[in-house]
């Protein structure tokens, strides 16, 4: 099973990190999946981790670091943005590295008939992001 560095603390009901959080039960942190109870688990041997009080289901991982995206992403106020090289109908386009200043974040929003994990208004255009979810090595 995925080693777990952030739960969502009940108090804040934000993900927190294993090392910011109190040992054991007493971290008062749940799955970001599934709403179970977490343990943090910051002994000597293994690295800090946060661990199911029952069993872990298949999507908390993944749901886990699509709420960490999330959260990431609507906190920035500045998004650097680099140099990508494109062919398009055969002619290459270059377009410069740049920096957008953030206006406003939007989680789950739609447009049209998508949805952003997080729109981000920029003071230049809109970016919708998707996190994928796929396996190493595949192409999706």
């Amino acid at each position: 099973m995925a080693m777990f560095e952030y739960a969502i603390s009940n108090e804040t009901k934000r993900l927190l990190h294993v090392d910011d959080a109190k040992n054991g039960r007493k971290c008062n942190c749940v799955c970001p999946g599934c709403d179970d109870q977490m343990i943090a688990k910051q002994g000597k041997i293994k690295e800090h981790h946060f661990a199911h009080a029952t069993s872990e289901k298949k999507s908390c991982y993944m749901t886990m670091l699509h709420r960490f995206f999330q959260e990431y992403f609507s906190e920035q106020e500045i998004l650097d943005i680099p140099e990508v090289k494109l062919s398009v109908l055969g002619r290459e386009v270059d377009i410069p590295r740049r920096k957008v200043k953030i206006l406003n974040a939007q989680l789950e929003a739609t447009i049209g008939s998508h949805r952003a994990d997080v729109l981000l208004l920029t003071n230049i255009y809109p970016l919708n992001l998707k996190m994928q979810d796929s396996e190493p090595g595949s192409c999706h």
